[in-house]
């Protein structure tokens, strides 16, 4: 090891001499909240619409005609492989659904390029924070890969 090498490695041991022990960090988290299912989905919506994202209700029986409605007439959507297709509206000539396989291992990955084609996304999401207005996305088969979800322009997100 060289001598300069030598002298800042001591300098920093000795800088560090004398640090105190981190103290154990106290978890004593909330973990059920106070507020009710229809209080925590307001508060949700609040923080969604206060870092300018859109939100709109649907349930199981119009989920694909929101997201229809999301998409538009005229659109080329991508949407990872393991998404649930019964949230879908069925292709059109004008509109249609390609698959990401989620892996550049595997075929049909789409590359950066052909992401860049399409008008948007569709995701499920793993989980919310109603408090922090945070979406979860975990990769998992509904979410898909990073990339799916940041290069197309519009990302439409079931929470």
């Amino acid at each position: 090891m060289s001598s300069a090498k030598e002298d800042i490695l001591a300098r920093i041991r000795s800088s560090l001499a004398d640090a105190p022990v981190a103290p154990e960090p106290v978890r004593n988290y909330r973990r059920v909240s106070e507020l009710n299912e229809e209080q925590t989905i307001e508060m949700l919506v609040d923080r969604l619409i206060d870092y300018k994202a859109n939100v709109f209700h649907a349930n199981k029986e119009n989920i694909s005609e929101v997201i229809a409605e999301r998409l538009g007439e005229k659109s080329t959507y991508v949407v990872p492989e393991g998404l649930n297709m019964e949230w879908l509206p069925a292709d059109t000539a004008d509109r249609k659904r390609v698959t990401d396989s989620g892996s550049t291992l595997k075929p049909g990955c789409l590359s950066l390029k052909e992401l860049d084609a399409v008008d948007a996304v569709v995701t499920g999401s793993t989980v919310s924070c109603a408090e922090t207005g945070t979406i979860f996305l975990n990769t998992n088969p509904d979410e898909g890969r990073r990339a799916i979800t940041l290069v197309p322009d519009h990302h439409i997100c079931v929470v």
